[in-house]
């Protein structure tokens, strides 16, 4: 026997289907309801207004994410950690693709759903640990050297490029063969910085 998704969660998953789908400016809860079976008015027993599930929704995506990063810790090595990390990221963009779309390819940037110090908030745990991790691999700790600040944002556009590659098609073969497509990739990628 399987459990039925809750009331909130149904609302949660059509309205991230909706914001990947559409964009944040066309998600209302007149649609959303609609998908679920409600009325407008039963999605508010459950979300204060859209702002608030706008919020929750990324808050939740984020957090899902944290938790295929923090498998990453792990690791024996800088490297090994460093490694896990980005699988990390492409699992979570293989597993949990709308979440990752929302994330990083939507016309739903957190930036217009949340205040700045409340993107800072939400994505900061994932940006610090992948920061802290390139800095033990390349052996540099200091967060305000700009070397680490470009390494991170490289290893970023990376994750999210061949991530993105594989959603939209472009890319296409069976999840497995992909990953190791993936690492292989990345691993030519590291040996640019003196990594092997």
């Amino acid at each position: 026997m399987t459990d039925t998704p809750s009331t909130r969660q149904r609302i949660l998953d059509q309205a991230i289907e909706l914001t990947v789908r559409e964009g944040a400016h066309h998600l209302s809860m007149r649609k959303i309801a609609s998908r679920v079976g409600l009325t407008p008015m039963a999605i508010y027993r459950h979300f204060k207004d859209k702002q608030e599930l706008e919020q929750i929704l990324l808050g939740h995506a984020f957090d899902l994410f944290e938790a295929y990063l923090r498998k990453a810790q792990a690791g024996e090595s800088a490297l090994e950690r460093l490694t896990t990390l980005a699988d990390g990221f492409f699992a979570f963009a293989l597993e949990r693709p709308q979440h990752f779309e929302l994330l990083f390819l939507s016309a739903a940037n957190p930036r217009q759903v949340m205040a700045g110090g409340e993107v800072r908030d939400a994505s900061g745990p994932t940006y610090r640990l992948l920061q802290e991790t390139v800095a033990n691999c390349i052996g540099r700790p200091s967060a305000d050297d700009n070397m680490l600040s470009e390494t991170t944002l490289d290893i970023l556009a990376f994750c999210v490029g061949h991530a993105a590659l594989h959603i939209s098609g472009n890319m296409t073969g069976r999840s497995d063969a992909e990953l190791e497509r993936f690492q292989r990739a990345f691993s030519s990628f590291l040996a640019r910085y003196g990594k092997p």
